[in-house]
């Protein structure tokens, strides 16, 4: 099974840049875009994890393949996936791999290199909170829609889908 998500998708919507603005704040100074990327999962992802990221961890149980596909930096893709122990896909103009050498958030776009990157495999699952991804959603078998934009909500819930909506990083209502 295969199971996609958009790393902002899975946390906090803003986070990243939250974490590189309280970065600065620390004086920290940057070394290298890893160090960097590492300092953001330790400090403001990693501990702001949501349930869904418990749950994607739990993937082994079934033998998911989880890909974090992502538009976000890819110092911070690839720490947050290695510390997930998922597949980082990093989402630029024109390339999927692992280098993000003009990032472009176009939904379309986005699952066209996701389909390309898995080369006709099956998305058993999907998740992510933007209206914006909705052809990502519409890969899989069982879309899911976190922390949705109203316009996402009201979209998930007229197709049955399942939607989690957390109390800020910390619970979860369904």
């Amino acid at each position: 099974m295969i199971c996609i998500t958009d790393l902002e998708g899975t946390l906090t919507s803003g986070s990243v840049e939250t974490a590189l603005e309280r970065y600065r704040q620390a004086g920290q100074q940057v070394r290298t875009p890893a160090e960097l990327g590492e300092w953001i999962v330790d400090q403001e992802l990693w501990p702001k994890r949501t349930p869904l990221v418990e749950l994607l961890r739990l993937r082994d149980a079934e033998q998911v393949r989880v890909i974090i596909c992502s538009t976000t930096r890819a110092a911070v893709l690839e720490a947050f996936s290695r510390r997930l122990r998922a597949e980082p896909l990093a989402i630029a103009a024109g390339t999927a791999g692992r280098a993000v050498p003009a990032p472009s958030s176009e939904g379309r776009h986005k699952a066209q290199q996701v389909r390309r990157y898995l080369r006709g495999a099956r998305v058993d699952y999907a998740f992510t909170h933007s209206m914006e991804d909705l052809p990502l959603l519409d890969l899989a078998v069982r879309p899911c829609a976190v922390d949705p934009e109203p316009p996402l909500l009201r979209y998930a819930k007229a197709k049955a889908w399942r939607v989690l909506t957390f109390a800020g990083s910390s619970g979860l209502i369904l």
